[in-house]
């Protein structure tokens, strides 16, 4: 029987073993007195570790620092003699992404340590606030939460990845049958060319011409269906989301068609590039056009006409107003009143959801398909997407 720890067992005993071992500590402070301090500070107590501790005076130093050796994590004062201000931090996570980052700054700053944490570190502490106790007690903190930050992500894209592998086995079918036509088409040209030809035969340009067509559609589909289906970490890039829709909607031609579903985009020009993950956006725009798609096939086995299936997207970019701040979030990881936003919508006129239903369709394993139908896992998975993308998603009803 396997007696590998789970996920979260080894969380735990990662945590039990630091104590064994020095902690690697990277300081990037040019304030001599405040280095000494930070060192006196870190070393007073043998309540969690022992401190192995470099420090640089400049943050050039520091990135060459940490490109030669590993951290536990650095401790980094924004003010510089080559870098000041949050750019500080951005140039040290962009050379460092895994490793815990806890800033240091002059003095109380709940804005800075919002946008701190927004950008992927961990901490912020006032100098005129620190101690013994609530710098190790930080660095403990900020370790253990990068340690369990990490284990739940790569849980969060193996999920992510596995119900992806069922969106392409609901995509196979019409893949297929989408590469099976042109290849057919390119076939009956070498037939037609192999039977022999004349030099001035009309026909020929136009049986070329249509099989470089073929040729270029059945590539198109596979294309789209490897980069769909290639496993991945996060990489955000600026993306052109009317693209990636025309993208998504290739893969799901097919079976709009064999529902003779009236298809309306109204894509605005010259939408702002959005930092996304396109492949994982691709995924979420699947997931949501093939709910779409089930509701309008669930309508007409009700009885609806089968021509008269509808599905309208739209995309369009606006400021955002209405939203309700949270003063109580320190993360800033949330939309804003005044956020210029790249709006998708999706509707049909399908059956629609109940509201009882409606309540629920984020929530894991729930699904209203008979069993062995679905996993229950499709619009969580969106939902996580969304959320890693520090986006929004919303269902709603359509007044009737």
């Amino acid at each position: 029987m396997d007696k590998s720890p789970s996920p979260i067992t080894e969380i735990f005993t990662r945590r039990a073993q630091v104590n064994d071992q020095a902690t690697r500590i990277l300081l990037i402070e040019d304030n001599p007195a405040d280095a000494k301090l930070a060192e006196l500070y870190l070393g007073d107590g043998s309540d969690f570790f022992r401190p192995d501790l470099t420090w640089c005076s400049d943050l050039a130093k520091g990135i060459r620092a940490i490109e030669q050796q590993p951290f536990d994590i650095v401790l980094l004062d924004l003010s510089l003699p080559d870098s000041s201000g949050i750019e500080t931090f951005a140039r040290l996570h962009k050379a460092a992404p895994k490793t815990p980052i806890v800033v240091l700054s002059g003095h109380e700053d709940e804005e800075l340590a919002a946008e701190i944490v927004k950008r992927g570190g961990q901490d912020c502490l006032a100098k005129d606030m620190m101690s013994g106790p609530v710098i190790r007690r930080a660095v403990r903190h900020a370790i253990e939460r990068k340690g369990i930050y990490e284990e739940l992500r790569n849980m969060q894209m193996q999920l992510i990845q596995s119900e992806k592998m069922e969106s392409i086995g609901r995509l196979a079918a019409g893949v297929a049958h989408e590469v099976k036509n042109p290849l057919a088409q390119i076939l009956m040209g070498i037939e037609y060319l192999a039977g022999g030809i004349e030099p001035d035969d009309p026909n020929v340009p136009k049986i070329l011409k249509s099989m470089e067509h073929a040729l270029h559609r059945a590539d198109k589909i596979v294309r789209g269906l490897l980069d769909f289906s290639s496993d991945r970490k996060l990489g955000l890039s600026d993306t052109d989301v009317n693209s990636l829709l025309e993208k998504a909607l290739v893969l799901v031609e097919l079976r709009i068609k064999d529902l003779e579903v009236i298809l309306e985009k109204d894509f605005a020009p010259d939408l702002p590039k959005v930092k996304l993950d396109p492949v994982k956006m691709e995924q979420v725009l699947i997931n949501v056009i093939f709910n779409a798609i089930q509701a309008i096939e669930t309508s007409i086995a009700e009885g609806a006409p089968k021509d008269s299936g509808k599905l309208i997207i739209r995309t369009r970019a606006e400021t955002l107003s209405g939203v309700m701040r949270d003063e109580g979030s320190r993360t800033g990881r949330h939309l804003r009143e005044g956020d210029s936003v790249v709006v998708i919508q999706i509707l049909d006129n399908g059956t629609g959801i109940s509201d009882d239903t409606l309540e629920h369709v984020f929530d894991p394993f729930f699904t209203t398909k008979p069993t062995g139908s679905g996993t229950g896992l499709g619009l969580t998975v969106v939902k996580k997407i969304v959320d890693l993308h520090d986006g929004r998603i919303q269902l709603s009803n359509q007044p009737s």
